[in-house]
């Protein structure tokens, strides 16, 4: 029997235009939404490796002796590294514009040095646990606490872009969506801030992905983001997403 490697998940090639577009956005916002959106049949290939590797892991869980609610069917569910699990999931390590974005950021030598996937609770309870919701947070370093070289660190102070794939629809504003600050990465005040942050500060640079299923959008590592609280989900609906980050190797 023959083993799928790589499921291809088909996208539009960017143009160079809407490359550099998007490159200044990152720099400026903090995050880019990309143009277009994955396709319902490329949806609907996700969700099902995303099912299957979470009912795996469920089963898993009810196995070992410390299981938790997490072993329940309804129950959410992360999963890192999740590429090595399925041949779908692999797929989006070439989705093209992507690759074009992670190339504009670093140059030639880039790799996949995290992917994971999230599936919501059908019914959440108000935890920061990055499953259910996630605090405010930015992953580091922080620009304004990296060594400059001639007033300035790298491309963009960027060391890993990240790209998250939202594959249930949020336009109905209940389902706890990424949040984002614009243009926290920036800002010298927020390095260090830890638990002093207050959104209440940031308010009008508050984004909120109330996105369509199959909505792409990348992101700064340093942006202030957090995933928020689901007020409700309909009927028999999770959030499931997908985020894999792309950096440069060490020493490139």
């Amino acid at each position: 029997m023959t083993q799928t490697l790589i499921d291809q998940i088909e996208s539009t090639r960017l143009s160079n235009e809407q490359r550099d577009d998007l490159m200044r956005r990152i720099d400026r916002d903090g995050y880019a939404q990309l143009p277009g959106k994955l396709s319902k049949s490329a949806i609907e290939k996700l969700i099902a490796a995303i099912d299957r590797v979470a009912t795996a892991e469920r089963s898993d869980a009810a196995e070992r002796s410390d299981a938790s609610e997490r072993s329940d069917a309804s129950a959410g569910v992360k999963v890192n590294n999740c590429v090595e699990r399925d041949a779908a999931l692999r797929g989006l390590m070439m989705y093209e514009p992507a690759l074009q974005l992670a190339y504009d950021a670093f140059g030639p030598m880039f790799h996949l040095c995290q992917s994971n996937f999230v599936v919501r609770p059908r019914q959440p309870k108000p935890a920061s646990d990055f499953i259910d919701s996630s605090p405010w947070h930015a992953d580091g370093p922080r620009p304004g606490q990296f060594p400059k070289v001639g007033g300035a660190m790298g491309a963009m102070g960027m060391h890993y872009l990240k790209f998250g794939f939202f594959l249930t629809d949020l336009t109905h504003g209940s389902g706890g969506p990424l949040q984002v600050v614009r243009g926290s990465h920036r800002r010298p005040e927020l390095d260090g801030k830890g638990g002093a942050f207050r959104i209440e500060d940031y308010a009008n640079d508050l984004v909120t992905f109330n996105c369509e299923a199959g909505t792409v959008v990348a992101f700064h590592q340093a942006v202030a983001r957090r995933a928020a609280e689901p007020i409700r989900h309909r009927a028999k609906e999770r959030l499931h997403q997908l985020l894999p980050r792309v950096d440069a190797p060490a020493g490139s």
